[in-house]
């Protein structure tokens, strides 16, 4: 009877250890597990840092990318302002050349079919007709051609505001005009620094043919 109570003892105690050497074991594995799961969750950890690294990293790219692209767009923009100053002050000092030293009239009005046509060519410096005569109240036409290559035109001094033709290369003008004093007058371009670099010509305006013969008749009658 005592060897049989033993026996179950002895029994019962090692079911006692596989239980718990079961457990120790199920521990260990739950161990395993979740330390491999943390292994996991750590690297997909790092994973998605490096990948917000590199994100962030072409997002300060592009940022970049976009400061050059704005920088170049500024600078375009400020060339195209520059040179639409440039154009401004051209067409500023165009304006006052024409309303100061480069000022004349610039004639439209009819011309007359039977009047006397002076052919006037102009290039650079000169005009290849220095000199012409009119007569003192009969209407006379100037035709200037430019054969240059800059622009020119032609006026009579102290008479800018009543007669003037003005040509662009390639081009040319006419126009009708009187002169009603006798005397020398100087014609010439109103482009600034034209005239001082020999673009001129004098008008010989001469007395009227009816004026010259009763100014004759008078002498001979006197005589």
């Amino acid at each position: 009877m005592t060897q049989r109570i033993t026996t179950n003892t002895i029994l019962i105690f090692l079911f006692g250890l596989l239980i718990l050497g079961l457990a120790a074991c199920g521990s260990d594995s739950t161990s395993v597990v979740s330390q491999t799961d943390d292994a996991t969750n750590d690297t997909q950890s790092v994973v998605a840092v490096e990948e917000s690294h590199d994100d962030e990293d072409g997002h300060a790219d592009g940022l970049v990318d976009e400061h050059e692209e704005a920088d170049t767009h500024i600078a375009a923009v400020e060339d195209e302002h520059d040179d639409d100053e440039h154009a401004v002050a051209v067409d500023d000092g165009h304006e006052e050349a024409a309303t100061g030293s480069h000022a004349h009239a610039d004639m439209t009005g009819p011309i007359d079919p039977d009047a006397v046509v002076t052919h006037i060519s102009a290039a650079e410096f000169a005009y290849d007709t220095t000199a012409f005569e009119v007569e003192a109240g009969e209407s006379f036409s100037v035709q200037i051609s430019n054969t240059g290559v800059l622009e020119h035109d032609i006026t009579i001094e102290g008479f800018e505001s009543e007669f003037g033709l003005h040509v662009m290369p390639g081009q040319d003008n006419i126009a009708t005009y009187e002169m009603h004093e006798t005397g020398e007058f100087v014609y010439y371009c109103t482009v600034p620094g034209h005239r001082e670099a020999g673009m001129t010509g004098t008008l010989v305006v001469a007395a009227a043919h009816d004026e010259a013969d009763g100014h004759h008749d008078d002498e001979a009658a006197g005589a």
